[in-house]
């Protein structure tokens, strides 16, 4: 499972907690991040863990779940 993550704002703070919890970003050329995590196989697994991070829903970021 990886994402594909575009921020709006307060991306240190975004990019911090996602490395804190053990997600590998990638920076992409057009500026956005490409995150993958060891234990996230799914997209449910993936939703789980930013919602635990506070994430999901923030206006920060916009995330696309990709296979």
């Amino acid at each position: 499972m990886r994402l594909h993550l575009r921020f709006h704002r307060k991306s240190e703070f975004v990019q911090a907690a996602l490395q804190k919890d053990g997600w590998q970003l990638q920076r992409e050329a057009d500026d956005s991040v490409s995150a993958r995590h060891p234990l996230v196989c799914n997209e449910t697994a993936a939703r789980n863990r930013l919602q635990d991070l506070g994430l999901l829903t923030t206006r920060a970021v916009s995330i696309e779940f990709l296979n």
